[in-house]
């Protein structure tokens, strides 16, 4: 991603790089595990929030930062779906109740079924473990705004800039399917984003949204499993990380093929 973020395409894709800083309230820094996987980390001490984040957030005493991306998905998903097609893929569809269905009416088409069901997985599966999580978020009209800014507390508090506009977030409230927006939390996530840049306060709204995060007791899964004579390979339970872990995820799935096509050589 940081590679296509300096690339020609990436206007087109929507990808764009930036140093993200979270901000925490604890003594020392919690250094999360991935830390050594991205670009550019560094832990951060007060002086250093303090240059970056407005005067009223001083209970914030350390953190860190690194360089990512972001994506402006309605740009890049279209993409990735122009780009599968011009490899041979061919999209159909249809309307499926389980994956036994699927199985029985088209499996015998395919040497491996990728399923990537998301939240639906719960009945499609079916898989009991999945749940899901509601969020929320505005999009506001903030071109000064260049970095991203997290906070590591209990409330969901970031403040995300894309291309083209800046996403403010948000919130997380497991097992709730409601999807109308509640304009009360929306003023909060505002409030709190704006203490953070009081300049947001007065922004231009864009847009607003509520969705459903696809999570799983148990973590993601990603596994090959025998149903008959069909194998099938999963991949879901992403949660609110999909955009951000898809292409790690993909390789490990293409691994668990890979393994399997091994497995049956081994045999011949």
């Amino acid at each position: 991603m940081l590679k296509e973020s300096l690339s020609d395409n990436a206007d087109k894709y929507g990808i764009q790089s930036l140093t993200t800083y979270v901000l925490q309230d604890t003594e020392k820094p919690k250094i999360p595990y991935w830390s050594h996987i991205v670009a550019q980390f560094r832990t951060l001490n007060k002086s250093d929030i303090m240059s970056v984040v407005n005067e009223a957030n001083s209970n914030f005493r350390c953190g860190f930062s690194y360089l990512t991306t972001t994506v402006v998905v309605k740009k890049y998903i279209p993409e990735l779906y122009k780009q599968l097609a011009k490899k041979g893929a061919h999209f159909v569809r249809i309307k499926l109740t389980s994956l036994k269905q699927f199985i029985d009416e088209h499996g015998h088409m395919y040497d491996y079924v990728i399923n990537c069901t998301g939240l639906g997985a719960k009945e499609f599966v079916p898989d009991v473990n999945m749940y899901p999580i509601k969020g929320q978020v505005l999009r506001v009209k903030a071109p000064w705004i260049k970095n991203c800014v997290m906070l590591d507390t209990n409330e969901v508090t970031y403040i995300l800039p894309l291309s083209d506009l800046v996403v403010l977030g948000g919130t997380q409230e497991s097992d709730n399917n409601c999807l109308e927006m509640d304009e009360n939390q929306l003023n909060q996530v505002v409030e709190r984003c704006s203490k953070i840049y009081p300049s947001l306060k007065d922004a231009e709204i864009v847009s607003k949204h509520a969705g459903l995060r696809p999570s799983r007791h148990g973590g993601i899964r990603i596994e090959l499993e025998s149903i008959g004579q069909v194998k099938v390979v999963h991949n879901y339970g992403h949660g609110g990380s999909g955009v951000t872990i898809s292409w790690g995820c993909a390789s490990e799935f293409v691994q668990c093929i890979k393994k399997d096509i091994n497995k049956i050589k081994s045999k011949l």
